[in-house]
Order: structure tokens, then C-alpha cells, then sequence
């Protein structure tokens, strides 16, 4: 049987599988920036390199499986689900693995040491935008199975649940920009303007990931208010 329709048949049976399996490899992706920007904040630039490395690498990885699923995705086969739905969860989620890639690759490009009055509130931010993704797995794996099995009332409601949860950590992880911001601005004398740029665009390519995180899981919540 052609690999074309073998992926056609896991999509009618089970057409958030290949999906989720992406959403694994995002979370992987995300999972990474914690060493990388630990290493950093340490001065351990070397080791911020190689660690930056592994992100870059899952984020190409995501983006094979992400090329698969868009080759594959057949038309005119009954689904459960709506196809543009699935398409546009597959972007967000790429657009997730994306802001980690640039993350990765700021902190690559600069040496840059951070004052130690911004060091816990960016661990604190960092911390909030990966468990943003943490819960979007927990949505996505909740909902995969809710498509192989039914939409029972308690199943849709714990799922209802989840999602609010990746919308909580997404305004956590703004507020938390917003107080970042704001010590940064405290202390920008101390800067010359392209580390200030720098600091900033490390921060808002941070937060990007929470942003797509619950864009992703609104993308969820339309799939749910169909059923």
C-alpha cells in the first residue's frame, strides 16, 4: 500500500495523531530554552551555544514532521474534524517552535551579560511561557483522545478546563513581560542602545511563544464548540 494512504488512513481513524506528535516535538523544542537560558544568565556562553544548538535542531525536526503532515493531509476523506482546523493548529504550533528557534539564535549571536536585579524576573518569565506549552500538550494529548474515543459531557468539560489553564499561564507570562520591561527601562542608562534593543527582543520573541500557545489552544476551543 502507497505511504500516501497509509497516512490517509491514520488521519480517518485518528486525525489528531500526526498533530500531537508534532505537539511532542514542540514541547521538546520549548523544554530546551530552560538549560540554554540558565547557561546564559550564567555566563556559561559556550555551553548556552551548544544548548542553543538542540533547540535549533528539534525546531528542524518539528519542521519535517510539520511538512509530512501538510503533504499528507488528504482531501475528500471523512474526518471528524474540520481540515482548514487542522491546518491552522499546525501553523501555530510551528509558529511556537519558530520564536524558540529565534530565541535560540539571539543567544547565539551576542555575549551579552545580564545584571542580576533582571536575572530572576527573566528565569520567572522563562518559566511561565514553557509551562504555557507543558499545558498545551496536556490539551492537545486530552483532545487526541476525545477524537479516538467520544465527546462525553465530563471528557469535554475537563477539556474545557485545560485550556482555560494555557490561557492562565499566557496572561501570567504577560504580566510578567510587563514587570521585566519595566526593570529593564529602570536600568536602560546602563546600556548602550543595541543591548537595550537586544534585551528587548530576547524578552518579546519569549513571550511570542505564550501568544502562540493559546492561539493554538483557541484553535482547540473552535474544534470543541463544533462538536
Amino acid at each position: 500500500m502507497p505511504y500516501i494512504r497509509t497516512i490517509a488512513d491514520l488521519f480517518a481513524k485518528s486525525p489528531f495523531k500526526p498533530l500531537h506528535e508534532h505537539t511532542l516535538k514542540v514541547k521538546e523544542c520549548v523544554d530546551g530554552l530552560k538549560p540554554m537560558v540558565d547557561a546564559y544568565l550564567k555566563g556559561n556562553f559556550r555551553d548556552a551555544e551548544k544548548l542553543a544548538d538542540a533547540v535549533i535542531k528539534l525546531e528542524a525536526d518539528a519542521d519535517q514532521i510539520k511538512v509530512n503532515i501538510r503533504q499528507n493531509l488528504p482531501h475528500g476523506v471523512f474526518m471528524p474534524i474540520e481540515r482548514s482546523d487542522l491546518l491552522v493548529f499546525l501553523h501555530e504550533q510551528d509558529e511556537i517552535a519558530d520564536h524558540a528557534e529565534d530565541v535560540a539564535l539571539l543567544l547565539q549571536l551576542r555575549k551579552t551579560k545580564v545584571p542580576e536585579e533582571l536575572k530572576v524576573n527573566l528565569i520567572k518569565f522563562v518559566d511561565t511561557v514553557i509551562g504555557a506549552v507543558d499545558k498545551l500538550e496536556v490539551a492537545s494529548s486530552e483532545f487526541k483522545d476525545l477524537i479516538e474515543t467520544s465527546f462525553g459531557k465530563k471528557e469535554l468539560d475537563n477539556a474545557w478546563k485545560l485550556l482555560e489553564e494555557v490561557n492562565r499561564k499566557e496572561g501570567e507570562a504577560d504580566q510578567l513581560k510587563v514587570a521585566l520591561m519595566r526593570r529593564l527601562f529602570k536600568i536602560e542608562d546602563r546600556f548602550d542602545p543595541v543591548t537595550l534593543f537586544y534585551m528587548m527582543e530576547l524578552i518579546n520573541r519569549t513571550d511570542g511563544i505564550a501568544n502562540h500557545a493559546e492561539d493554538a489552544a483557541g484553535t482547540l476551543r473552535t474544534m470543541l464548540a463544533r462538536k
